[in-house]
């Protein structure tokens, strides 16, 4: 008819951890009541009555089978709300107290009595504290690389529940630092880049019981891959077209005719690059200015994203702002391959 749980007072280094809840009752007892209508499935209500004893650290759940006829307590022995063969099982949670170093041990044992029979004890339950968060690293990488694909490795330690994972983040060129790898419990992986960047790793670690190390403040390492791109001016034949002003638009319209006269393919991207650009004059639809590449700073207009076949010709339309009309002039130079320019 009746079952009760009682949990002893939680012990921490030989001292009680008091569980807590929410309502405020007299000193040495917090407590929770209901009644639980089980039918028309069973003609029952179980009474439940959940009690903390905050001088001791008891935490007792008494489960009572109510005859509804009565408001009483059953008399009849079949008429329990737990069957026989049946199960149940008691929740509770406990924070434990602030400041425990990591490796302090809590243990608990719960005693089940059902009706006026002798208590059942259960097996004494163990937890470990883990305060400590994991520490990590990505290991060294050469200052360069000679592929785009370049693996990465990194490891990590927990003195508490060891380690579960890690999050590996990249800076792309002194970017913003963003996940290259979530939560994973590998601990190498193959990155691949792009010639003539520079990245920048971190790893970050998780243990067991989800202890986050702290972000790194500077990289573990950075290492980048060397500029593909290539000066194929050689190999191309250039032919400029005279100037002509675009009245609707005001600006200066140029066509430049690019040829590969060699006997290869020209590996792409392509770009045409305007060295030594009067001053008097800007390129309105460049792709970007030169920094990868010497002279740094010169306009340039990305032709072909493709490769340029042995023989074949590019026609490139050129648009430039010259508000005070004089002559402009400027140093063509082809750039091919992948990478910065």
């Amino acid at each position: 008819y009746t079952t009760s749980v009682h949990i002893g007072g939680i012990s921490v280094a030989g001292k009680t951890v008091i569980p807590s809840i929410e309502n405020e009752l007299p000193i040495g007892a917090r407590q929770f009541n209901a009644d639980i209508d089980l039918r028309p499935g069973k003609n029952l209500i179980v009474r439940i009555n959940a009690k903390l004893d905050t001088l001791t650290g008891d935490l007792i759940w008494t489960f009572t089978s109510i005859d509804p006829l009565t408001n009483e307590p059953t008399t009849d022995p079949l008429a329990g709300f737990l069957d026989p063969g049946q199960k149940g099982s008691c929740l509770y949670t406990v924070t434990p107290n602030a400041g425990l170093p990591t490796g302090t041990v809590a243990t608990n044992q719960a005693a089940i009595v059902f009706d006026f029979n002798d208590p059942i004890n259960t097996p004494i339950w163990t937890n470990t504290i883990d305060n400590d968060k994991p520490t990590s690293n990505v290991l060294p990488l050469g200052r360069m690389q000679s592929s785009p694909s370049f693996p990465i490795y990194w490891n990590g330690t927990d003195v508490g529940s060891g380690v579960r994972d890690f999050t590996i983040y990249v800076s792309d060129n002194g970017g913003s630092f963003a996940p290259w790898l979530t939560n994973t419990s590998n601990t190498q992986a193959t990155f691949t880049g792009a010639a003539g960047h520079s990245y920048a790793f971190y790893s970050q670690a998780r243990d067991n019981v989800f202890n986050l190390e702290d972000a790194h403040i500077l990289p573990d390492v950075i290492t980048t891959l060397p500029n593909a791109v290539q000066d194929v001016t050689r190999q191309i034949n250039i032919t400029r077209g005279g100037f002509r002003l675009n009245r609707a638009t005001g600006r200066f319209v140029q066509t430049v005719t690019l040829t590969n006269i060699g006997s290869s393919v020209i590996t792409g991207p392509v770009s045409l690059v305007l060295d030594g650009l009067s001053s008097n004059a800007a390129l309105f639809n460049k792709t970007g200015n030169t920094s990868a590449t010497s002279p740094a700073g010169s306009p340039y207009l990305d032709v072909q994203t493709g490769n340029l076949d042995a023989g074949a010709s590019i026609a490139v339309t050129l648009e430039f702002t010259n508000p005070s009309k004089a002559a402009i002039s400027y140093s063509t130079r082809l750039l091919a391959g992948p990478g910065g320019r």
